[in-house]
């Protein structure tokens, strides 16, 4: 590992001849007797990351992004992306497709606006339920119909890439928490007190961690693709390939039955009595292989979400070894005179100062290093032809994080190179001032992540505004760092609980200037009760990520006092808890000191 660099530069490169491949797929469209055809960027698991052989919106597009999708007609061709993604699509993606702002303008809207009547095709294995009955609904008054058929791009697909085979490991007992027995055994009560005897499971994270298994089918994010069905005396029937479990122990595994992964949806049509699928994220070829099933959530989601004590110590301690990383890191940008290193410098650096730390693993994304106007691109990464010069006056935003074998971290600092502008430094201090919001406050039981995103937008908002993304995501632990259901966000109606590990990012992006975003982690708690007035049940967040804000950044004067004493009491945490070098110790104590 220790000459190990995970992350790579390669550029992305154009479709060499995307009008060839247009046609060759319009040519299907003619064989299939079709008129339009459906590439999402998921795969059959529904994951944000895809391994190579399901990554079709990039082999048929070009396009990198990790959400999005692409309609072909016959005479047109869209390619749809939500705000992350528009000014990075334009350099991606060639003039052969008009670029489509989602979810603005739904498929729904450019269809009926592009295609008077006609049948467009999808892969069931491809699409949710939900997404394929709301589009139906939608249409059913129309001429257009949707219809089924076999992928289209594979056909045209020529040297596509196998499927993975990353062997699975055991997630130990002192890293889980919980044995995979009691866990399934929970599930199946649950089962039993719905009258279901069977739950199909098709999410990965899920799966990964009902059986306490990791894998590396995926790049960054440790779990098992793999498919299975949970009965309601706790068996669990697993279809994968087989290859991947050779060499696992199965002693804890006594419960798990394994399956070649082709002999899944045959099983599917086997099953008799009432049985449980994911509206949300179930593939609609598995809901078509079930004779008599029934809606409910994936029953692993919430348990997931909520990390036992063991989780929550070993993310702590993650954080904490993690953070002298990301110290050391920003006392390193701290010595480099501004042009003399670049952005990708800086993500080796980092990296280099994360590998050889106890419990790593991998690198929870690949890191966004964006400087000046690049980092005004929320989800930039950085390549070989991108790569800039950070220059006196640049801002470098840095968002990163690792998998440990205890935890999974995320963190974003923005670092002013040289000397900053009264703007820069105006809209640091409005971001801040919104992270710090959503950090400390109370909340009454009940409330859900939409009930809260607005805190940390108001200072942005007071002068007119605003980010195009959510302000928090779930963690996993040792999993996926965008972890489900729970989130900040305006679209997030998900009850936080006790135990729920999430993100606290506000941004501002400056188009061809800069960006800002500022990231801790944070773990729900029950919270202190107060001296009066303390009837309620109210909850709060506890901050686990520690590295130093940029003191040149920030306005003092346009922060509260209590805004100050937060940022005072989380210097003294972080100087409390990172262990750093002798030569960095001086550089923390002063960054650290009070405002």
């Amino acid at each position: 590992m220790k000459d190990k660099i995970f992350q790579t530069f390669d550029t992305p490169q154009r479709q060499e001849n995307p009008s060839y491949l247009l046609e060759k797929l319009r040519q299907e469209l003619k064989v299939k007797k079709l008129d339009g055809y459906i590439i999402p960027r998921t795969d059959f698991f529904q994951g944000e990351y895809v391994a190579p052989s399901d990554e079709r919106l990039k082999f048929f597009t070009g396009f990198t992004g990790s959400a999005g999708f692409c309609c072909v007609l016959q005479e047109k061709a869209s390619i749809f992306v939500d705000g992350r993604y528009r000014v990075q699509v334009k350099q991606e993606v060639s003039k052969d497709y008009e670029i489509i702002h989602w979810p603005e303008v739904t498929l729904w809207d450019w269809l009926n606006k592009n295609l008077l009547n006609g049948t467009v095709g999808y892969d069931p294995n491809l699409h949710t339920i939900k997404e394929i009955d709301e589009l139906g609904a939608k249409i059913t008054s129309t001429s257009i119909q949707l219809t089924q058929t076999e992928n289209l791009i594979d056909l045209i697909w020529e040297s596509r890439p196998d499927s993975p085979l990353g062997q699975v490991t055991e997630h130990r007992l002192n890293f889980s928490g919980e044995t995979s027995e009691s866990k399934c055994a929970k599930i199946s009560q649950k089962l039993r007190e719905s009258e279901q005897k069977f739950c199909v499971l098709t999410d990965p994270e899920s799966i990964s961690w009902l059986l306490n298994l990791r894998g590396q089918d995926v790049p960054r994010t440790p779990v098992v693709q793999a498919c299975a069905i949970i009965s309601d005396d706790g068996r669990v029937d697993l279809f994968i390939q087989l290859e991947k479990t050779y060499g696992l122990s199965k002693k804890n595994l006594r419960h798990v039955f394994e399956f070649p992964f082709s002999e899944f949806k045959n099983h599917l049509r086997t099953l008799k009595g009432k049985t449980r699928i994911d509206y949300q994220k179930t593939p609609m070829a598995v809901k078509e292989s079930i004779d008599e099933y029934v809606f409910g959530d994936d029953p692993c989601l919430l348990p997931k979400a909520k990390k036992n004590n063991v989780e929550i110590q070993g993310t702590k301690k993650a954080h904490v070894r993690d953070a002298t990383a990301v110290t050391e890191f920003l006392f390193w940008v701290s010595k480099q005179k501004p042009g003399t290193f670049t952005e990708i410098d800086a993500v080796t650096q980092l990296e280099r100062l994360r590998r050889n730390l106890p419990n790593f693993r991998d690198i929870s994304f690949d890191t966004i290093s964006g400087s000046g106007p690049n980092g005004a691109l929320p989800h930039y990464r950085v390549t070989h032809k991108t790569n800039r010069v950070v220059k006196n006056g640049d801002i470098l935003l840095v968002d990163s994080g690792a998998q440990f074998l205890d935890g999974t971290t995320d963190i974003t600092r923005s670092i002013s190179v040289g000397s900053p502008t009264n703007e820069q430094k105006k809209f640091y201090t409005l971001v801040l001032k919104g992270m710090i919001a959503i950090s400390k406050v109370r909340f009454p039981r009940g409330l859900a992540g939409r009930d809260i995103d607005s805190l940390a937008r108001v200072p942005l908002w007071e002068i007119g505004h605003d980010y195009d993304h959510g302000t928090g995501h779930g963690v996993g632990v040792y999993l996926s760092v965008h972890e489900g259901p729970q989130r900040i966000s305006r679209a997030s109606n998900i009850v936080l609980e006790e135990g729920m590990i999430l993100s606290n990012e506000p941004g501002f992006y400056k188009e061809g200037s800069f960006g800002i975003r500022i990231e801790n982690l944070l773990i729900v708690k029950k919270a202190k009760k107060l001296k009066a007035f303390s009837n309620r049940d109210m909850l709060e967040f506890e901050t686990i990520s520690f590295a130093p804000l940029d003191r040149k950044l920030i306005i003092k004067d346009i922060l509260t006092k209590a805004e100050i004493d937060w940022i005072n009491q989380y210097n003294k945490s972080i100087l409390s808890k990172v262990v750093v070098s002798k030569e960095c110790e001086p550089w923390l104590k002063k960054e650290t000191r009070p405002l």
